[in-house]
């Protein structure tokens, strides 16, 4: 029983301890109460406008008027980026802060929901009771990610939506694409690319100078969509056509105008070098005239151009124009005339444009001699290592033989492509998986350690190395077969079909002496490629040419994507609805030249498809696929065929007499830059101008020049369809203006996404309630959904350190007690009062004597 009280004081420090430790960690204890805790949001962007943001303000003192007293409310502000006003508190000090503070933003051009929701959910983490999101907004996101609910979900948090602006709409989702400029009385093929909308039924309605010309009925899922129409173009000047995009309810949901030039006929020249070429009927159902003629007839003369419009050349072989008709192409193009080449088979890089007068006018590099051009291929040796391949032919070990082979074909490659060795005897092994033919040194010595010896099986090596290729795409695959053809029985003819239907090409090059010619050659002819028969010390001249002609093919084929370059809206137009290609020449575009249209290969990877530059006066462009004979013929009888062609002769022909003055305008954040060229009656660029222009609010504004001939201003467009008229008052080379130098450009601009017109989404107020078991609340008199109730989270801290100081005491009492220390302590001051007594005593008694 001794020991009992010495337990019991080492169970009280521990449970002193424990407690201390607790307090330090701080537990939590989740308790049910009933309460909310409300962030309001408010909405503050331009799209909200003045009575919109005095509304949510009313609607957010609504929200906390409602609350109640153990409530706790927050407070934010958000539009570009959010702002907290007030931090969770009583509904009352949120009410004051909100009716004390102005309602605006650092940034109220934009509108990011997701960053203000974000903030919602660092303020309710740790907040007691019900926890709920109030969203006072026209819900248009127009920055940042899109509003997501899973992170306020998943929290247990709700949204509540209170929508806030004018009837839902989506101004600025509806776009049209036309021609720049058309002849009178053209059919005009246009799209009309409408956004995101609210899935409903909806009609286009197309109009052209004011008159009604197609209608198209729409049921929309509420995805973007791409629709082609045709109008025909009025007789002015201009075309001015006009889409309306209208609900079944006779509301407008979006609306969009562009204005098209109307010129005269010019004659386009197409050259084809394989026979008639079908662009000529393209064009004419496009309204623009063109005459087919063979290369040999172009005109000898400058002057015989003066009523061509442009010149296609089709597939044109460079040797096939006579050297007269090329000088006069380069004084016709140089003076303002344009120049379209269609690659193809006998075209570019294909057709001996390099070094040739030709290729000086073009907007890419056709140079194979300085290797500009790389055609990605994958090469891969099949070196048979059978017991018959370790004889050595003369002095010449045939293993030797193949590393020579190989390293000479590795220096015909490109650093692109890429290069693999497989070795067979009985079976196929990896000597070298694909790499880079920049490892090209690594490849050459793993042959040094080719196992040698044993049967020989050239079907399973081929088979493995189809494998290795992978399924067909556009990179050029081609295998190099080194072996004396003596195998294990296999069909070469039904062999070569397999490697036909990989894409695979098989050139067989026969080693030694005593060879199996038959199956080689058929193996090789029949999937596309060359049969040789070498001596070893041939070998090497062998690989290199096949090598070569492998990376210098410049034909890619295969599906192709068309991709338009980022920066080209003329390239976005073209691709709008064009299928894939088969195949395009490989091309390089020069430093100073413009990329529409990219063929792309890969993810990260593109060539370039159209390209186009200035050349003198005139313009110049390379469409380098065909003209649909065998890589465009997915697109034969495709509104898209006519379309492209029309459009690339457009955008490149000569100016006709009234047109010297001609511009463009390009939106610049929320402006119109006006971008005017100016040319003489002979072509030539028209410097030192004067050059006014007048909007259509009347204001009046100078061009400046940037360049010879090239003139620019920047103006402030008003919302819809804003003209601007430009013309020449004086300077050049004359006092007295040129009178045809006169145009005008236009700038369409809807409804900015951050304006009250815009309208509400509700779609997304609904989704971000719905998907976190919110609801959407009205506006005026706003009343928040019955309480559910909450959990808060309360601390031990303060509990377990008391507990932890009253543990302590006790066990220091009790181990005073069990020690006499009490006692002790009792006796002292028993002692003490006593002397103390006593000394009072003695000093009372002589007082008393006296």
């Amino acid at each position: 029983m001794a020991r009992s009280p010495v337990r019991f004081l080492a169970l009280l420090r521990t449970c002193a301890v424990a407690a201390a430790v607790l307090a330090l960690v701080d537990p939590h204890l989740r308790v049910v109460v009933q309460s909310r805790s409300v962030v309001i949001l408010i909405d503050v962007s331009d799209s909200m406008g003045q009575d919109g943001r005095a509304r949510a303000r009313e609607a957010g003192l609504g929200i906390l008027s409602a609350m109640g007293k153990k409530d706790r409310a927050a407070v934010a502000l958000f539009a570009g980026d959010p702002a907290l006003v007030a931090a969770l508190s009583s509904p009352d000090k949120a009410a004051t802060a909100l009716s004390a503070t102005h309602l605006s933003a650092p940034d109220p051009r934009s509108t990011d929901l997701e960053a203000a929701l974000a903030l919602a959910r660092t303020i309710l983490m740790d907040a007691p009771g019900e926890r709920l999101v109030a969203l006072v907004s026209d819900g248009r996101s127009t920055a940042g990610p899109a509003p997501a609910p899973d992170g306020l979900s998943t929290s247990g948090i709700r949204l509540l939506a209170v929508p806030i602006g004018t009837s839902p709409a989506q101004s600025g989702n509806l776009q049209l694409a036309l021609p720049d400029s058309a002849r009178p009385g053209e059919s005009l093929a246009g799209t009309a690319r409408i956004g995101a909308q609210i899935p409903g039924r909806y009609e286009l309605i197309i109009r052209t100078d004011g008159r009604e010309s197609a209608t198209v009925p729409i049921e929309s899922d509420g995805n973007a969509v791409s629709l082609p129409f045709a109008v025909e173009a009025g007789t002015g000047p201009y075309s001015r056509i006009d889409a309306i995009l209208r609900a079944t309810d006779g509301r407008e949901a979006d609306s969009a105008s562009a204005l098209v030039k109307l010129g005269g006929a010019g004659l386009a020249l197409v050259a084809a070098g394989y026979g008639t070429s079908p662009i000529p009927d393209a064009l004419a159902a496009q309204g623009i005239p063109a005459r087919n003629m063979a290369p040999g007839s172009l005109p000898p003369t400058a002057q015989e151009y003066a009523s061509v419009s442009c010149v296609i050349l089709d597939d044109v072989p460079a040797s096939s124009i006579p050297v007269g008709s090329l000088s006069a192409l380069d004084a016709y193009v140089s003076g303002g005339g344009g120049l379209l080449i269609v690659g193809g088979s006998s075209s570019l890089g294909r057709g001996g444009y390099y070094d040739s007068p030709l290729e000086r006018l073009l907007p890419v590099d056709t140079d194979l001699r300085k290797r500009l051009l790389f055609t990605r291929a994958r090469l891969l040796f099949i070196i048979d290592a059978s017991g018959s391949m370790s004889e050595t032919v003369g002095n010449t070990a045939k293993q030797l033989a193949a590393m020579r082979a190989v390293a000479a074909a590795l220096g015909e490659l490109n650093p692109q492509d890429e290069v693999g060795i497989l070795s067979f005897d009985s079976v196929p092994r990896w000597v070298h998986r694909f790499a880079p033919a920049t490892d090209g040194e690594m490849a050459v010595a793993s042959l040094s350690s080719m196992y040698q010896g044993g049967g020989t099986d050239i079907e399973g090596a081929v088979l493995e190395a189809l494998r290795a290729f992978g399924p067909p795409g556009p990179t050029k695959r081609h295998a190099i077969l080194l072996s004396d053809g003596f195998s294990a029985r296999y069909d070469p003819a039904a062999l070569a079909q397999r490697l036909n239907a990989a894409s695979v090409s098989l050139s067989a090059i026969a080693v030694g002496e005593d060879v199996n010619e038959d199956e080689l050659r058929a193996l090789a002819e029949g999937s596309g490629g060359s049969y040789y028969r070498a001596e070893l010390d041939a070998l090497p001249l062998v690989t290199s040419a096949e090598a070569a002609s492998l990376s210098r093919d410049l034909i890619i084929e295969g599906r192709v994507d068309i991709q338009p370059e980022a920066d080209s809206d003329f390239g976005t137009r073209l691709a709008s609805g064009a299928p894939p290609i088969q195949g395009y020449v490989l091309v390089r575009a020069r430093s100073l030249a413009t990329v529409h249209l990219n063929a792309r290969l890969g993810e990260n990877e593109a060539d370039p498809l159209l390209i186009e530059w200035r050349y003198g006066a005139g313009k110049v462009a390379v469409f380098a696929s065909d003209s649909g004979n065998r890589w465009l013929a997915p697109w034969s009888g495709r509104p898209v065929y006519n379309r492209i062609w029309a459009s690339m002769v457009r955008r490149i022909e000569k100016p006709t007499a009234d047109s010297g003055l001609r511009a463009r305008t390009f939106a610049e954040d929320g402006r119109a830059r006006i971008v005017a060229e100016a040319l003489t009656s002979d072509g030539s660029l028209a410097s030192g101008l004067r050059i006014i222009g007048t909007g259509s609010d009347g204001q009046s504004f100078v061009l400046a020049e940037t360049a010879p001939g090239r003139y620019e201003a920047r103006a402030d467009p008003g919302k819809g369809l804003s003209v601007f008229d430009l013309r020449v008052e004086g300077g050049g080379d004359s006092d007295t203006p040129d009178t045809y130098m006169h145009t005008m450009a236009w700038a369409w601009t809807p409804a900015s996404i951050e304006s009250p017109e815009a309208g509400r989404d509700d779609e997304t107020l609904a989704r971000l309630a719905s998907q976190t078991g919110g609801a959407l609340l009205s506006s005026s008199g706003v009343q928040l959904p019955a309480l559910r109730g909450g959990t808060a989270s309360l601390s031990l801290r303060w509990e377990l350190s008391s507990l932890a100081l009253i543990l302590f005491i006790a066990e220091l009492l009790k181990r005073s007690v069990l020690h006499g220390r009490v006692g002790a302590a009792r006796a002292s001051i028993s002692s003490w009062i006593s002397a103390r007594r006593a000394d009072a005593d003695a000093l009372e008694t002589p007082l008393s004597r006296r």
